[in-house]
């Protein structure tokens, strides 16, 4: 990579399941917020193309319509709102901004060193609202070390979310990027690494499957492995 080009570069870290490890336990704390929400806002009929099979009734109600959701919309709340009529700032105070981040996530020295040690542009890249991403950078300990923060803006109508266009395209426009060759993603989304891959960027997949070998330009199993994979955006 030239030296004009590494100047310019841009790194775009996803947050949740990426920046820390997925068995800290937000995921579930996440579905039984969810599960407390008004009956009304879960009770439908699953959509035609659902995919689990009739034994799968291990899963609850609210757990299949998210998966689903995610799997049609990119993200649940997307469905939510479509389907059930659910206000999303609402669902962000009852949902995402009720997780105790600060008893599951900790300061992370290993992780803060890691990020400091990219020379290239830093920007946080969520599907997530801002008070959670903000949240969950600051128990990390290294809100202060990102540019800024790309993230869902429940206020907006058909707010843009990664894996779609639109979403890493609001994203280069505020990391005032324009080449896609000068962007890396790192995230723990197959969708999110391929529709990354379909603008142009490099992406990274994080994942501990072995299955995902062929997603993205490489896969590493934890966050501080990224400098190896990308040792042109990363000071030794």
């Amino acid at each position: 990579m030239s030296a004009d080009l590494l100047q310019k570069a841009v790194m775009f870290f996803d947050i949740d399941n990426c920046l820390y490890h997925r068995n800290k336990g937000i995921e579930l704390y996440m579905k039984e917020s969810m599960e407390k929400k008004p009956e009304s806002h879960t009770k439908t009929v699953l959509s035609p193309s659902f995919t689990f099979k009739p034994n799968t009734n291990r899963y609850s109600l609210v757990e299949r319509l998210c998966i689903q959701y995610t799997i049609d919309y990119g993200l649940a709340i997307r469905g939510l709102i479509q389907h059930h009529d659910v206000d999303p700032v609402d669902y962000d105070i009852k949902v995402d901004q009720s997780l105790p981040i600060e008893d599951l996530l900790s300061r992370d020295e290993k992780l803060r060193q890691m990020i400091q040690n990219c020379s290239a542009h830093r920007w946080a890249f969520t599907n997530a609202g801002l008070p959670h991403a903000t949240r969950v950078l600051k128990t990390l300990g290294v809100n202060d070390l990102f540019e800024g923060i790309i993230y869902c803006d429940y206020t907006e109508p058909d707010f843009p979310c990664k894996p779609y266009p639109e979403a890493y395209i609001k994203a280069m426009k505020m990391a005032g990027v324009s080449d896609p060759k000068k962007c890396f993603l790192v995230d723990d989304s197959i969708k999110n690494i391929n529709a990354a891959k379909e603008m142009g960027w490099t992406a990274i997949l994080v994942t501990e499957s072995k299955e995902h070998k062929n997603v993205g330009d490489a896969q590493i199993e934890e966050i501080y492995e990224l400098s190896a994979v990308l040792p042109q955006l990363f000071r030794q």
